[in-house]
């Protein structure tokens, strides 16, 4: 599940339609604090309950009680459906006004009010929260038995928010395309946005295409197939091009992203990610067993390798995990007789993993790049036989969950985008031929002048 926007906090409603569409485990989350945000809330929560504290300990409840409850009222009632009976119940027993001058004069039973509100909650809350609420029975502090009313209905209005998440996505899937199609045409409209940078992106993969074309037909013979845009097929511009920018080397941001992803900038950066750490994991295991096959009379154990990888994995995602760290982590897998030499090796060379520089992480990176674009161009993950081939099976799982992420996120980015695509690689196309045109034509009147020029030498 993604980080971003699951607090709710500043989405639009198209960030917010987009994020239920593309991530079927999308929940709202509580907002998101930084370590020193939390601290001082819960400096404030504590010493806001801990006056209430003592004043409740010196009778002190009007104080407090008639903005607690409101506060809570307003919670309750917020959970409720506006037409319901049990709205009318809250709006009549949290009778705030009542309540005011009953605490003032020294009357008012909260203990029997707290006992109405714990029944309430239990009426309209989900199952994981009854525990919590049943526990509130056993607390006798006032000021803490508030606070945890608070927390459970700030938790309870988070549930009903994603029920409700859950209950829209049907819905939500049958208008989706056309509502994004129509705030990204109103943001071009406006000026808001261009398609520099989609067409930026989409460029270096279509003359990628054309030299593959231009190969594959050397003497340059006309081919029906090629009748219709030099035989470039669409499909292939644009899931080709969206994974060579998932595992390009470059960080992906805002600012570099095509403004067809701007929704998913974060997403498309976690998949970099995880791309990344899949690569150098499966790269380091092909490490492991090169050298553990070059030890005479060491037999490794293929069945440790699922151990190896899962703690490979773990520690990349440790930042402070070193070179190190790595390096001792794969000696544990090898013979304990390695010479130094040997050592120094296999340190070395986990530094060129973790620097994308090694060969072997280029060759891994570009075979799984190549699974990937078999996943999105046919829409099924490639068998064991082929992983096997390529050198990825210690990493099928991982890479298959990674896989069908970039599949849901392209297949439908495609579908809401398709047309500007299309209309971008038929331009450039266009563009490229009204070019190779005119370089031949300019080719052609220098071989005539050539032969003019021999001719009358010849004369």
């Amino acid at each position: 599940m993604q980080s971003l926007g699951h607090d709710g906090v500043g989405l639009t409603n198209e960030q917010l339609a987009h994020e239920i569409i593309i991530d079927p485990e999308f929940e709202l989350q509580p907002p998101k604090r930084t370590e020193l945000e939390e601290r001082v809330r819960s400096m404030a929560t504590k010493a806001f309950f801990d006056s209430a504290r003592a004043d409740f300990e010196k009778g002190k409840y009007d104080v407090w009680i008639p903005n607690l409850l409101s506060d809570i009222k307003q919670r309750l009632v917020d959970l409720v459906p506006p037409t319901s009976p049990l709205q009318s119940s809250i709006n009549e027993i949290l009778d705030i006004d009542l309540i005011k001058q009953q605490t003032k004069v020294g009357v008012y039973n909260i203990r029997n009010c707290i006992v109405y509100i714990t029944n309430t909650m239990l009426q309209i809350c989900a199952p994981v929260r009854d525990e919590q609420i049943q526990e509130l029975k056993g607390v006798k502090d006032l000021a803490e038995i508030f606070k945890r009313l608070l927390e459970i209905l700030d938790q309870m209005r988070l549930d009903l928010a994603n029920y409700r998440v859950k209950a829209f996505r049907s819905y939500l899937k049958e208008h989706a395309v056309d509502y994004e199609r129509r705030k990204f045409d109103q943001a071009l409209k406006s000026n808001r946005l261009s398609l520099d940078r989609t067409k930026a992106w989409l460029t270096p993969t279509i003359d990628s295409l054309l030299r593959t074309v231009a190969e594959r037909n050397p003497e340059n013979v006309y081919l029906p197939q090629h009748k219709h845009n030099h035989g470039i097929k669409f499909d292939q511009v644009y899931n080709e091009a969206l994974v060579s920018f998932i595992f390009q080397q470059s960080i992906i941001d805002k600012n570099s992203c095509p403004e067809t992803f701007l929704l998913d900038v974060e997403r498309l950066w976690n998949f970099q990610n995880e791309g990344q750490a899949i690569t150098i994991v499966a790269a380091l295991l092909m490490l492991t067993k090169n050298v553990a096959s070059s030890q005479a009379n060491f037999s490794f154990d293929d069945d440790n390798l699922p151990k190896l990888k899962d703690t490979l994995f773990v520690l990349l995602l440790d930042g402070d995990t070193t070179i190190d760290n790595l390096t001792a982590e794969i000696l544990n897998y090898l013979p304990s007789s390695l010479s130094p030499e040997t050592q120094s090796l296999v340190k070395s060379m986990v530094s060129k993993t973790l620097s994308q520089s090694d060969k072997v992480f280029s060759l891994l990176s570009r075979r799984i790049q190549s699974v990937v674009k078999q996943h999105l161009q046919t829409g099924q993950f490639p068998k064991k036989e082929t992983l096997a081939q390529y050198g990825v099976l210690t990493v099928a799982r991982e890479l298959e969950q990674l896989s069908k992420k970039i599949c849901v996120l392209g297949r439908y980015n495609r579908e809401v985008y398709a047309s500007w695509y299309d209309t971008v690689i038929k331009e450039y196309l266009n563009e490229t031929r009204e070019a190779n045109k005119k370089k031949r034509q300019a080719t052609k009147r220098k071989l005539n002048m050539k032969m003019v020029g021999e001719k009358r030498k010849d004369q």
